[in-house]
């Protein structure tokens, strides 16, 4: 498609596009109109994202250890009848938005205060009832004050799904502005990144959480006051009407997997579904050529059943599967080959896999986010030291270029060319034997040398210079480490802000936009009791480590793990200062590193007034002297 695009542009460019007038001589450059080409780009893209859109599913992004999600409409059906059957009638005695991809519906007459969460964030989209209370902004969002205005207090007639699109409807019974009573829908879209909720009634717009304007790549403009029109349909058969027939027919003339082929012709059905499916009747390993028709009709019955069981809703248990990753379904993925757990209700089912992977956790949140931008500046900082020895180790094989060039000097007058080679006495050799040398035949004996001197200073240059440059990268190696393992320590949501605060200083995460305050640092360093009551003071983080120093006192100890990150530790000075409180110190600084679990730990101890930091130094970095030493095994507090 992209070839296609440059193609017409070039015979944009070159005039190819434009005919020529009948009974005239071609227009001359300058008289031809241009066609106007890039306009139709936003066209090219739109039709791009049609091709790459997913069969059937919702996909989720991965992240390293946590949720791997697909919901499929099988799923959602069975999600929205079960909530259909217990939820319906419901008021909604509260609306709220904590944050933009998230919707929170308070729901009255029920036994606990329960909220229906509508969400599209990337990571969990969906709907689903759950008893957690959400932080909210202190002032709501433009679209949550509409729906306070239309559907606060308003009842929950339905929860509707049409035909397995991934369209979810929710009815309401509300009053308009003259208190007549009116029917209010909201429709969840979950269609991957063009994700939407939309309020409206009688057909018309309302509202929308994501407003679409009027554009010539905007297919489908979503407005207050337009009309109202379901998202276009994927053009594939209902789990409920899929012939046999045509899946046979299909078989005979597709080059792909007996799944992936399930995938393109029924709505809503996912590829671990469709995996899961095959694998149950022995025929996820064959080709859909070798289908057969009594096959065929195997798979489109067992459809028609899971299909049927969700908007009955008969589905009364899922399976949670606890690996590297968690997953989910209302049926069994045989392929995973993990033990299933099982998990009563749908409902259930999602706010189990929800809650198993962490991701409602802002601690476990904020540290994944933390930890995937460090370990993405880690590792272009080890490309950069390879690269950089690499030169280092190249620079420093220069010694022949200078011998090379004082050769071609010394026999300047009597060398013999022989092509690209100059013959020449080695007067580095004892017997004074010939060698030959390397040379351009288009240049004189004198600029070949030259030439050879040239390279030699440029790779003794390439050698300094590139010497400075892995000094630089190691320090900032270990600046990067000491942020790892603060992130990795970190226990609580006010320390890992700091960490966050500290990378939005040097760059790696944008800065908060606006001109508001910094809100000022709520943790502070861990504080300990010695054994014979002395202070012992932690830093968690870089800015806390910065800090403790600064406001130590010059003949407080301080403590810090050798040659690897870790917390600087503060012992607070006294005159009776025992050994006991100097290992229970050490213990803390080897405990709150990276060297944690590790049997022999070193950590160095001296007097604050010998710590030092480099001017322009990264936070928590010091240069300290007169230390002692002390190992530290097993560290525990």
């Amino acid at each position: 498609m992209l070839l296609c695009i440059v193609y017409l542009l070039r015979l944009e460019y070159q005039g190819n596009l434009l005919p020529v007038r009948s009974g005239r001589s071609p227009a001359t450059p300058a008289e031809r109109p241009r066609f106007p080409l890039l306009t139709l780009l936003p066209l090219y893209l739109v039709f791009l994202c049609a091709l790459c859109r997913e069969n059937g599913q919702v996909k989720i992004r991965e992240a390293k250890g946590g949720l791997f999600l697909s919901l499929d409409g099988f799923i959602l059906n069975a999600l929205v009848s079960e909530l259909h059957r217990d939820f319906a009638d419901s008021r909604i005695v509260k609306v709220h938005q904590p944050d933009p991809h998230r919707l929170t519906l308070l729901l009255g007459e029920t036994k606990k205060k329960q909220r229906l969460v509508i969400s599209l964030d990337p990571r969990f989209p969906g709907l689903y009832v759950t008893t957690d209370q959400f932080e909210n902004p202190p002032s709501p969002p433009l679209f949550c004050l509409m729906l306070r205005k239309f559907i606060e207090g308003s009842r929950l007639l339905s929860l509707h799904m049409e035909d397995f699109e991934r369209v979810i409807t929710l009815s309401f019974l509300g009053r308009d502005e003259l208190g007549e009573q009116k029917t209010y829908y909201l429709s969840v879209e979950l269609t991957g990144r063009h994700s939407n909720i939309i309020l409206h009634a009688n057909g018309v717009i309302l509202d929308a959480v994501k407003r679409i304007p009027w554009g010539t790549a905007v297919l489908r403009p979503i407005l207050p006051g337009l009309r109202y029109e379901a998202p276009p349909s994927q053009g594939k058969f209902s789990p409920l009407s899929l012939p046999a027939e045509t899946l046979f027919a299909a078989g005979q003339q597709s080059t792909q997997t007996v799944p992936q082929l399930l995938c393109s012709l029924v709505n809503g059905l996912s590829l671990p579904l469709a995996t899961a499916i095959t694998t149950s009747l022995t025929l996820s390993g064959s080709a859909p050529t070798q289908l057969t028709l009594d096959q065929s009709h195997k798979l489109t019955r067992e459809v028609y059943d899971l299909a049927c069981r969700c908007q009955r809703g008969e589905v009364v248990h899922g399976y949670l599967y606890r690996g590297e990753k968690i997953h989910f379904h209302i049926h069994p993925l045989p392929q995973l080959n993990l033990t299933p757990e099982n998990v009563i209700g749908v409902n259930s089912l999602l706010v189990t896999s929800f809650q198993a992977s962490g991701h409602d956790d802002p601690v476990r949140q904020l540290r994944q986010k933390l930890s995937k931008e460090v370990e993405t500046h880690l590792a272009k900082l080890r490309r950069r030291e390879e690269a950089l020895e690499k030169d280092i180790a190249k620079s420093r094989e220069r010694e022949p270029l200078k011998r090379y060039g004082q050769l071609l000097y010394a026999n300047v007058a009597d060398c013999r060319k022989e092509g690209a080679a100059a013959m020449v006495v080695d007067y580095y050799s004892p017997d004074l034997t010939e060698v030959a040398v390397p040379i351009d035949p288009k240049l004189s004996t004198t600029d070949n040398a030259k030439l050879y001197f040239k390279r030699f200073n440029r790779a003794e240059g390439t050698e300094k210079h590139s010497l400075l440059r892995l000094s630089q990268c190691l320090l900032e190696r270990d600046y990067f480490a000491s942020l790892l393992s603060a992130i990795s320590l970190a226990d609580d949501l006010s320390t890992l802000l700091e960490v966050a605060r500290e990378l939005q200083d040097i760059g790696v995460l944008p800065q908060t936009r606006g001109k508001t305050k910094q809100p000022a640092i709520q943790g502070g360093p861990l504080k300990f009791l010695a054994p014979d009551g002395s202070t012992i003071l932690v830093g968690r983080n870089n800015l806390q480590n910065d800090a403790l120093v600064k406001a130590a006192g010059p003949k407080d100890v301080w403590l810090h793990v050798q040659k690897a990150p870790g917390s600087h530790v503060i012992i607070v000075y006294s005159a009776a200062l025992s050994d006991d409180t100097l290992l229970y110190a050490a213990h803390l600084a080897a405990y709150y590193s990276s060297q944690r679990h590790s049997a022999n730990v070193p950590v160095d101890f001296t007097e604050r007034r010998y710590v030092k930091r480099p001017a322009g130094g990264r936070p928590g970095f010091v240069h300290y002297e007169n230390q002692r030493t002390l190992i530290v095994r097993a560290p525990t507090i």
